[in-house]
């Protein structure tokens, strides 16, 4: 049952205890005397972030406005996928994440479960920025990857393991309660912690179970659990954001100035998926969004997570090995930090599906002909 005592999380800082020194989300700064002209450059965008409730000097607010709304584009042909009927449409996604605003217009509507998971609670019971931005971007209804999937939500208010453990399990049960909207995608923006080794096996194990049960659990470290690499990127939000030639390694890596002479023994091809510059649901406001410059990890994981929801359940067949593996073959070819990299296109993805699918029929349609051919012969 949802949890309607949820409210928003008034996260708004004072500006001299925020991380980036250009960290505007809901302030009035209309009548500030910045060097507009230079924070709107290149060098100085990147820091930016803000939200729907920020004020800007009127003669450049459109700016802001304009950068916002097209930031809510996921990019990479997903809108392209959309328009072609691939939704998410009647499949069931899971996130495990941080206290929801359940009452946000993009998922009030395709919350069906929202379930409390706690052993070790630290903190107040409100909604915090960051569960309602992974939801946004997984299966919000206007700005999401699978816009028509249903949400199920366990909340963790806390980031100890044996949250996330409990969670996960709680997400298998909800399998055997809950046929008719079963689970085969997880969305966690978490990595797995390598400090307490008893509790790392405990996490891994829970998540092989998981996945024996057709359960695609993505985490920040699919490396450890299924030999995937993976990681996010940024991307010129003033150009074409379904171009893949626009997408490049994330900001904190290009802010460690990495060289990319710098080769990398591991051979194996690393997929990337937007996750800088970007516009996600904020929980100021159940109307309210925030725009990011440096997204983190986080955002990469739900945008993953929703391609292959929207592929699973249109080809129940896949598994996430499969799914990986054309996406790295599909996607474009980029060496970034001297890594072999494919930068993903979801329409490829889709399209060789379908094709392996038609494949498929016309096989089993030239056989069942061979078999009933035989079957005559015989009877002759």
């Amino acid at each position: 049952m949802i949890d309607t005592k949820i409210q928003p999380l008034n996260y708004v800082k004072p500006l001299s205890e925020r991380s980036s020194a250009y960290d505007f989300r809901s302030l009035d700064i209309s009548q500030n005397n910045y060097d507009w002209d230079k924070l709107l450059s290149s060098e100085f965008l990147e820091q930016f972030l803000f939200n729907s409730k920020t004020k800007f000097p009127s003669s450049i607010a459109s700016k802001f406005t304009e950068r916002l709304e097209v930031a809510k584009n996921r990019g990479l042909g997903i809108n392209a996928l959309h328009k072609k009927g691939y939704t998410g449409k009647g499949a069931t996604v899971a996130i495990i994440d941080q206290p929801l605003l359940t009452t946000h217009n993009e998922i009030k509507d395709k919350l069906i479960h929202y379930e409390e998971v706690d052993e070790h609670k630290s903190w107040s019971n409100e909604a915090s920025q960051h569960g309602i931005a992974v939801s946004s971007i997984l299966c919000g209804k206007n700005i999401g990857v699978a816009p028509d999937a249903k949400l199920v939500y366990f909340c963790v208010s806390d980031t100890n393991t044996d949250n996330y453990i409990n969670a996960i399990d709680r997400v298998i049960k909800y399998n055997e309660e809950h046929p008719e909207n079963k689970i085969h995608t997880l969305s966690i923006s978490y990595a797995i912690p390598t400090e307490n080794k008893e509790q790392e096996k405990r996490l891994l194990d829970i998540m092989q179970k998981a996945q024996e049960s057709d359960i695609f659990v993505i985490t920040t470290s699919l490396e450890k659990t299924y030999n995937f690499s993976f990681i996010g990127g940024d991307r010129n939000i003033n150009n074409n954001l379904d171009n893949p030639q626009e997408y490049k390694e994330p900001l904190f890596i290009q802010k460690r100035n990495l060289s990319s002479n710098n080769k990398n023994s591991d051979t194996k091809n690393t997929l990337i998926v937007p996750q800088d510059r970007v516009t996600v649901a904020s929980p100021i406001g159940n109307e309210d969004y925030t725009y990011y410059s440096d997204g983190g990890m986080s955002w990469a994981v739900p945008y993953l997570a929703g391609i292959y929801a929207v592929a699973k359940n249109s080809f129940p067949e896949i598994t996430p090995e499969k799914f990986f593996d054309i996406a790295i073959k599909t996607g474009l070819e980029k060496e970034i930090c001297g890594r072999k990299c494919s930068i993903i296109n979801s329409e490829n993805i889709i399209k060789t599906l379908e094709f392996e699918n038609a494949s498929d029929k016309i096989l089993n349609k030239q056989n069942n002909n061979n078999n009933i051919t035989l079957d005559n012969t015989n009877d002759r």
